[in-house]
C-alpha cells in the first residue's frame, strides 16, 4: 500500500508506482544460513521481529537500496542499504535518467 497525502492531488497513482516498480525488480536467490532472532535483533535494533530476516537478506545479497513502504525499515540501525520509498525511489531514478541523458 502506497501513503499519499492528498489523492486529488496526486500526480502519479499507486497503480503507477506499482507497475514501474514491477519493471524495475530484480530477482535476487542467496542461499545461506540465517542466525537466530536474539543475534538479528542486537545487529539491527529495529521493532519488528518478523521484518528481520529481510534486514539480514538485504546485507547478505549487499543490496544498495531497499524499497519499502514499511516505516519500521527506517528505524533500523546496522542496515548497509539506503532505505526509500516507492515514490523517492522513482523519482531518483528519473534523475539518474536526466543525468545520463545531459552527459550524452
Amino acid at each position: 500500500m502506497c501513503k499519499v497525502a492528498d489523492k486529488k492531488r496526486a500526480r502519479v497513482s499507486i497503480e503507477e508506482i506499482s507497475g514501474k516498480l514491477k519493471r524495475t525488480v530484480l530477482e535476487i536467490i542467496d542461499l545461506s544460513p540465517v542466525p537466530s532472532d536474539e543475534d538479528l535483533m542486537k545487529k539491527y535494533n529495529i521493532r519488528d521481529k518478523n521484518d528481520l530476516k529481510i534486514l539480514y537478506s538485504v546485507d547478505m545479497t549487499d543490496s544498495v537500496i531497499l524499497v519499502t513502504t514499511d516505516d519500521d525499515f527506517s528505524d533500523a540501525v546496522g542496515l548497509k542499504a539506503k532505505v526509500m520509498g516507492p515514490v523517492e525511489y522513482l523519482f531518483e531514478q528519473e534523475k539518474v535518467k536526466r543525468r545520463q541523458k545531459e552527459r550524452k
